[in-house]
């Protein structure tokens, strides 16, 4: 058997093996989801990713991997948990695979869905990104919105509405996801959102 050979061979034998862990993988995030379901709890859980994205930042520097590809192939392990815990529940992964059906039935999408769009920005978003980046903001903002943002809106609001809102009351969402999480958030402790 040729050098190559041998090579496929145990790239074959270790994929195999990878499917079998995702499978047993799978099976227990439905176990944690049917657990979290009847705690009512929401299906994605920001804090414990963060925690698992440090571990396998850390263990990719350990064992010298491309953190990119570690972490691009732990964001496919969280959407899987996501899809197997979320049953029909509308969440970004089955707006994605929405999307994808119905680009394979010819229409054209352009996707913003997940968070990572197909096409490239204009120059001004480019320039206005990289001024962001420089100023620190290169990251999510807190779950409650950026308290600057949550300052400046309420004043709008008050000015546009002639109310009293305090900053505090309003939430700014950072992303589709996180709104999802807040409004089951809410319906458990609420009922329906209208």
């Amino acid at each position: 058997m040729s050098d190559i050979e041998e090579h496929r061979k145990k790239i074959e034998e270790i994929t195999l093996k990878m499917i079998k862990l995702l499978k047993t993988r799978t099976d227990i995030a439905k176990h944690i989801g049917d657990a979290k379901a009847s705690l009512g709890m929401t299906v994605t859980d920001e804090e414990r990713e963060d925690a698992l994205r440090s571990h396998v930042t850390k263990l990719s520097k350990e064992i010298d991997l491309d953190q990119s590809t570690a972490l691009k192939f732990l964001n496919f392990l969280f959407n899987e948990s996501v899809k197997v815990q979320s049953d029909n529940k509308q969440t970004h992964l089955s707006v994605f695979l929405k999307a994808k059906a119905l680009e394979e039935q010819g229409k054209e999408i352009i996707h913003l869905e997940v968070g990572e769009p197909d096409f490239k920005p204009p120059e001004e978003v480019k320039t206005a990104l990289a001024d962001v980046y420089d100023k620190g903001y290169g990251k999510y903002g807190p779950a409650k919105g950026i308290t600057e943002l949550r300052k400046a809106l309420a004043a709008r609001k008050n000015l546009e509405y002639r109310t009293s809102v305090a900053s505090i009351q309003r939430l700014c969402i950072k992303c589709w996801r996180q709104s999802q999480n807040n409004q089951d958030n809410l319906r458990n402790r609420m009922g329906t959102i209208y």
